[in-house]
């Protein structure tokens, strides 16, 4: 299982991204960088099949590593048969966790439609498996609540 600092900055980060678009706009491939408990949030401009490969390559050769990064980006999730937007997040810590990404959907403000968190998100593991344990969740959502001007923008 992945620390529960990972999963609390994968929350607040999620929760970020969030606030980013409930305006309307894209999301900009981001990342939340902590090293030794200074955070860094990293823009990487681009459309998304380019930049997010590329901030991927540029997590990766940090140096010095980092304790731990978390890459947020817009993308589309396929749940039977229905496209919805999503928010992808990917945390990365020094441990070997079998957290890989997590899936947020949500639908986007548009003309007569406001912005909304649709359900409870996605905890995916490697092998594409759900691992929503309650300790998880718990984590993540206390990083949710971190960030006062996206709070409200998550709902039971």
């Amino acid at each position: 299982m992945p620390p529960e600092k990972t999963v609390e900055l994968a929350g607040f980060a999620l929760a970020h991204a969030a606030w980013s678009v409930c305006v309307g706009e894209t999301l900009i491939p981001m990342a939340l960088v902590d090293n030794g408990g200074d955070n860094r949030l990293i823009r990487i401009e681009g459309p998304a099949e380019k930049s997010v490969p590329l901030a991927r390559q540029r997590l990766l050769d940090m140096k010095p590593t980092p304790d731990r990064w978390i890459l947020v980006y817009d993308g589309i999730s396929n749940r039977g048969g229905h496209r919805q937007d999503c928010l992808v997040v990917q945390p990365w810590d020094h441990s070997r966790s079998t957290l890989v990404r997590i899936v947020q959907e949500y639908d986007a403000k548009k003309p007569g439609q406001e912005f909304r968190i649709r359900i409870a998100p996605s905890l995916i593991d490697k092998d594409g498996h759900e691992i929503g344990t309650p300790e998880l969740r718990t984590w993540l959502k206390k990083g949710v609540m971190k960030h006062d001007k996206a709070a409200p923008l998550f709902h039971e």
